[in-house]
């Protein structure tokens, strides 16, 4: 089970890995940085400030399950491409806080002192 920080915020994180990389050529939650998938990464970095982290994506089957944490939550899109308000009401019945914060897969290093002020 990957660790949460004894300072977690009772929020569920919901990270977006969903979209169609079209701009990019290859899919980015991918592509390393630092050793780590960017999904993975950013999946690692959400733990230490949430006490739930949802990943929703339209394939699954790709996604670098190996380096992801084990209390993962991963859900498939209800509905394919149809952006982040998409992937959002595909996890928000999943959701078991208060509070939701929504994370573009790319976005790896969201700060805890941020997500506590907003």
């Amino acid at each position: 089970m990957a660790e949460t920080s004894l300072s977690a915020l009772p929020i569920t994180t919901v990270i977006l890995a969903g979209g169609r990389s079209m701009r990019m050529g290859v899919d980015k939650t991918q592509i390393p940085l630092a050793g780590l998938p960017l999904l993975a990464r950013a999946a690692k970095n959400a733990h230490s400030f949430s006490q739930h982290v949802i990943v929703v994506t339209n394939r699954i089957e790709e996604l670098p399950t190996k380096y992801l944490p084990e209390d993962l939550v991963v859900l498939k899109d209800a509905v394919a491409y149809q952006g982040p308000l998409g992937g959002l009401a595909t996890a928000l019945p999943e959701v078991e806080d208060e509070w939701v914060l929504a994370q573009a897969a790319d976005m790896p290093w969201v700060k805890f002192e941020v997500v506590e002020e907003l």
